[in-house]
């Protein structure tokens, strides 16, 4: 650092280095204190800083009377209360996590099924033995083989047609079946 009554080269720069030193501090300290008073993390670190602080004096008062002597006690006093610290730390994770998991749920469980849905002839469906003439709706299981028998009367049908040069035409289909 330059002082004034010495040299004054250089002194007004090393002044605008501190005051944009300064100028950085401030800002960081301005906006640390925004996400404190703005975001859930901020408030739970806010938190935990009172709550340090309402227990100042007495960890102050720990750690002071641990310094003055140094006998088997005071170590094993000293070593408890370390263990101590971490445990609460763990159980307050745990009761945490246990909060959150009771909010979310035991399971998280992600199930996608694409369900294509193709609109049967009733007299294909009939023909089929899927529907017996009468309104009935289809269970899953039943459209699947409809569908496994359809892709084999067509994969036939190809088979059949190739040898032609004319396909097949099909009579009017009546309702329809979903």
């Amino acid at each position: 650092m330059v002082r004034p009554d010495e040299d004054f080269e250089g002194y007004m720069e090393e002044m605008k280095e501190i005051e944009t030193e300064q100028a950085a501090q401030q800002l960081m300290i301005d906006r640390h204190e925004k996400w404190l008073n703005s975001t859930a993390g901020g408030w739970v670190i806010k938190n935990l800083m009172e709550l340090g602080n309402h227990f100042r004096p007495f960890l102050i008062a720990v750690a002071d009377s641990m310094k003055e002597e140094r006998g088997l006690s005071t170590r094993l006093l000293s070593h408890l209360l370390r263990i101590s610290i971490v445990f609460v730390a763990l159980a307050a994770i745990f009761i945490g996590a246990r909060l959150i998991q009771m909010v979310i749920g035991e399971d998280i469980v992600i199930e996608n099924e694409v369900v294509i849905i193709e609109e049967i002839p009733r007299s294909r469906a009939e023909k089929e033995g899927i529907v017996d003439g009468e309104e009935k709706e289809l269970t899953l299981q039943q459209a699947r083989e409809f569908m496994k028998a359809n892709k084999e009367r067509e994969a036939r049908a190809q088979k059949t047609n190739e040898g032609s040069s004319k396909p097949k035409r099909r009579g009017k289909e009546d309702k329809k079946v979903q």
